[in-house]
């Protein structure tokens, strides 16, 4: 059951019926991760509210997304189709299309969290945390990430600044936060699928510079109480460029309410001068930069140095190189340019890069 508001999470994930199981919605610009790019969790309230309409059951319990390429801001289609029903539970798909291409496609299970019943165990408990009165803004105090606008949505308190904000990243992916929506509006359990996706990456810890979601498996275990929600989100496996990241959700009265893995891909490419490196320009207007591959927390100016043929194809900024004094890394582009000519491979890890998200 969700939470109608004028609020702008409602206005913004409002799906409108066209025809049987077929809707259409405006993918806004106000949800944007890394890149510019609406957010993933953005994506799957919208999936979700389409799929609500053809449900005989009002909560979705379970969700899982595939993302296949990055969305665009603009109108959208949604195509639904219910796949069984039962006494307690159904289950539906539902696709979302942009000028005919698919850019999402989820199945999530429906049920009534007011009527669930059963035996229960817990093996886990909120994550500590002071009041957040007490706790810092970690939006307001950390630097802008480029692209993103997906803060300005939400309210995040921590106990300090993590490291990837300080430009230290500490390589321990665990991280417990406060998390509510500005403006006053308590979350339900269609928002509390995009909430899971609303934060800062863990994996910036290990000095990663984004995370492209590949794919999000969501669970809403109970409808959650108004006021603020405690999180907790880890990344353990970061093979190849690939990782996941596990996120819960406390409710404001100690209540697992929700619980999320996905699946997710780290960008090939770095930080340019003008892209921004996670602190880059933010901490003093200048060309400040924070050495978050070598975690050296020096932030020097970008030097001159020689642009070679070999990297000049694999999207290094001319003339720029790390201000580090341990070790001197090739500055490389956030987002590539993408050459004349390029192979398939290419131009699918320039969209992987694309969709690279602030989660």
């Amino acid at each position: 059951m969700t939470t109608m508001t004028d609020h702008l999470f409602d206005t913004d994930t409002h799906v409108e019926p066209v025809g049987e199981s077929a809707y259409r919605a405006t993918l806004t610009d106000r949800w944007n991760a890394l890149g510019g790019v609406p957010n993933g969790g953005y994506l799957l309230a919208i999936c979700l509210n389409a799929l609500a309409h053809e449900m005989p059951l009002p909560d979705p319990v379970v969700a899982s997304a595939t993302y296949l390429r990055p969305a665009a801001h603009g109108p959208a289609e949604l195509r639904t189709e219910l796949v069984s029903a039962g006494r307690r539970v159904a289950t539906g798909e539902v696709r979302l299309l942009q000028d005919g291409r698919e850019i999402v496609r989820a199945v999530a299970t429906f049920a009534d969290l007011d009527k669930a019943h059963g035996r229960t165990v817990m093996r886990s408990a909120p994550p500590e945390l002071p009041a957040p009165d007490h706790a810092r803004d970690v939006i307001q105090d950390a630097p802008p990430l480029p692209g993103v606008n997906i803060t300005e949505r939400f309210e995040c308190r921590a106990p300090e600044l993590p490291g990837w904000a300080r430009g230290a990243p500490t390589g321990d992916a665990d991280l417990a936060f406060w998390l509510r929506f500005r403006g006053g509006r308590d979350a339900d359990p269609i928002a509390l699928a995009a909430m899971v996706d609303a934060a800062a990456p863990a994996v910036l810890e290990t000095g990663a510079p984004g995370s492209a979601t590949i794919e999000l498996t969501v669970h809403i275990r109970a409808r959650p109480a108004p006021g603020w929600l405690a999180c907790r989100a880890g990344t353990r496996h970061l093979i190849d460029g690939f990782h996941e990241e596990d996120f819960e959700i406390w409710d404001s009265t100690g209540a697992l309410v929700a619980q999320s893995r996905q699946f997710a891909l780290v960008p090939e490419s770095g930080f340019t001068e003008g892209a921004g490196c996670l602190r880059s320009r933010a901490l003093t207007g200048t060309g400040a930069r924070s050495c978050i591959r070598c975690r050296c927390n020096r932030h020097g100016t970008s030097t001159p140095a020689p642009r070679t043929a070999a990297r000049a194809g694999a999207g290094t900024a001319a003339g720029t190189t790390h201000g580090c004094p341990q070790r001197s890394w090739p500055v490389r582009r956030l987002w590539r340019s993408p050459p004349a000519k390029s192979s398939a491979a290419s131009a699918e890890r320039r969209s992987l890069a694309a969709a690279s998200r602030y989660r």
